[in-house]
């Protein structure tokens, strides 16, 4: 869906950070659940620097042809962030985040949010949506947006697809919805409402893909 949803945004500020390091995966408690102490925020460290030529940070997952990428397409809110980043650790995806970002990567409530994956987060910034184009090019593009298309159960998900999300108040922009009319993706919902929020849209979204291909990898 077109991420369209009551939150108020932050107003965008600079995003510059130091250069990320790849580190080892985070640890978890039993049967994945969250360290003791999680809700705290994440541990202070390098965090991801931006740019187009930026590269994913985060293990791969050996033998596994699945490797979705979420792009969100200037993000404002940074706990929605932090939350879309913990999805993409857990089940191996990629993220991309495309500017005007609402917010920075030090944003200690994003990294609240993402608590300690964040350090195993494939992560990349673009700072515009054709710089993102190039990199994901030529994996398919789906649309994710509120004005129409097909139900997320009904695309064909091949499993390096890119899921794209627009911002929180606005949805995608008119020009990313033009470029790819046959793209466009919903989530169904009960009639006389906006939309999900951000983060639980793209854990739908990423869980339906991962479910046509029977959650490889996954336990």
């Amino acid at each position: 869906m077109a991420m369209r949803q009551a939150e108020t945004p932050r107003a965008p500020v600079p995003d510059k950070v130091p250069r990320a390091e790849r580190t080892r995966p985070p640890s978890t408690g039993p049967s994945g659940t969250e360290p003791a102490g999680s809700g705290a925020p994440a541990p202070s460290g390098p965090a991801p620097q931006g740019g187009a030529a930026s590269a994913p940070i985060g293990p791969e997952v050996p033998g596994r042809a699945v490797r979705l990428a979420v792009v969100l397409v200037a993000p404002e809110i940074p706990p929605n962030t932090g939350n879309v980043s913990r999805t993409c650790v857990v089940t191996g995806s990629e993220l991309h985040l495309v500017r005007p970002l609402g917010f920075s990567l030090a944003d200690r409530y994003l990294r609240r949010a993402g608590l300690d994956y964040w350090p195993a987060l494939a992560l990349r910034v673009h700072d515009s949506w054709p710089d993102a184009r190039r990199v994901l090019a030529p994996r398919p593009v789906w649309l994710f947006t509120g004005q129409g298309g097909r139900p997320h159960t009904a695309v064909p998900f091949r499993g390096d697809d890119a899921l794209v999300f627009g911002c929180e108040s606005a949805g995608l922009p008119p020009d990313i919805l033009a470029a790819f009319p046959e793209r466009w993706v919903r989530l169904p919902m009960l009639p006389g409402w906006r939309s999900l929020n951000l983060s639980n849209a793209v854990a739908v979204a990423v869980y339906e893909a991962l479910r046509q291909h029977g959650f490889p990898g996954m336990r």
